[in-house]
This record gives C-alpha cells, sequence and structure tokens, in this order.
C-alpha cells in the first residue's frame, strides 16, 4: 500500500499523458500525420544503427550472430527516404495501408463466400468486408486525408484509454483509503 502512494501518479499521469496526444491527434490530425514520417523514420534509423552495430560487435566478438549488414544497411536507406521525402513517404504509408486492407477485404469476400456455400451465417462477414472495401478504395484514392482520418480514429482511442486509465487508477487508490466498503 505504500507503494501505491508513492507511485499513483505514475497511472494518472500515463493517462493524462494520452489524454493530451488524443486531443492532439483530434485537433490537429495534419500536423501528427506530418510528424508520422519523422518519427517512424528517425525509428528505423535507430534500428538500423542498432543492427549494424550488433552485427559489427558481434563480430568482433568472433561470432557470427547477429542480423546482417544489408538489413541493417536496408533500414538505413528507408530511415533516411522517410526523413528526406516526408509527402511521398506519407502518400506512401496511405497506399500501403490501402492495398492492405483490399487484400484483407479480398479474404473477407473469400470467408463470406465459404460461409454461404456452407449455409453458415455471414451477415458480419459481409459487413467486414463491404467496410474493408470501402476503406481500401478510398485509401488508395485519397491516401493522405486518409492518414489524417486515421490520426484522428488514434486521437479518439488515445482520449478513451486515457480516460480509462485515469478512472481506473482513481478508483483504485479509493480502494485502498476505503477497504471496509469492499
Amino acid at each position: 500500500m505504500s507503494d501505491w502512494k508513492r507511485m499513483k501518479w505514475l497511472p494518472v499521469g500515463a493517462g493524462a499523458l494520452l489524454c493530451v496526444l488524443g486531443l492532439a491527434s483530434l485537433l490537429w490530425p495534419a500536423a501528427l500525420v506530418r510528424l508520422l514520417p519523422i518519427l517512424i523514420g528517425l525509428a528505423v534509423l535507430v534500428l538500423g544503427t542498432a543492427e549494424i552495430a550488433y552485427r559489427l560487435a558481434m563480430r568482433a566478438a568472433g561470432d557470427g550472430g547477429g542480423p546482417p549488414l544489408l538489413q541493417g544497411a536496408a533500414a538505413l536507406a528507408v530511415g533516411l527516404v522517410l526523413l528526406l521525402n516526408r509527402d511521398v513517404s506519407m502518400v506512401f504509408m496511405g497506399l500501403v495501408l490501402g492495398l492492405w486492407a483490399l487484400v484483407s477485404a479480398g479474404f473477407r469476400i473469400r470467408a463470406l463466400v465459404r460461409l454461404r456455400r456452407a449455409g453458415l451465417p455471414w451477415g458480419s462477414v459481409a459487413l467486414d468486408a463491404g467496410l474493408k472495401l470501402v476503406l481500401a478504395v478510398f485509401m488508395l484514392v485519397r491516401p493522405v486525408k486518409t492518414m489524417t482520418l486515421w490520426a484522428q480514429l488514434v486521437g479518439v482511442f488515445f482520449l478513451i484509454i486515457g480516460v480509462s486509465v485515469i478512472v481506473s487508477a482513481l478508483y483504485f487508490d479509493r480502494a485502498f483509503h476505503d477497504r471496509d466498503d469492499f
């Protein structure tokens, strides 16, 4: 219980941070979308650098393990492309997500056909396939606009999770103080 008293600010702070990120995503989704290639590019650069460093350290230690140097170099190249050409990167990410949604819709349509042939309920699968197909078309036609919409949806998700974390932490704190009520 004494640990909770000292640390209860952590979940409340984390929840508040999620709420702030969620509000920022809702209010300024275009700014978040512009930051996305930078953040992903930096992350991929760090990953590539770490892979190369790990491989070289393993080689120096006489061990042949670790990721191939080519893998680290490819990560560095992708990271640089994401950082240096952010507009193309945003369009590329939107198109990749659109293709993913299209493939996913295709698999759901295949499942729909199988369910119908077997005489099993298929309504929810049809709805899922239809939504994914519409999403895929929208993403392939307007990839940047879709990325902005995704940013807003992530904002709603962060808000819900943040509020949930704060409410849970406050409830947990109350439970420690009012143990006789439970």
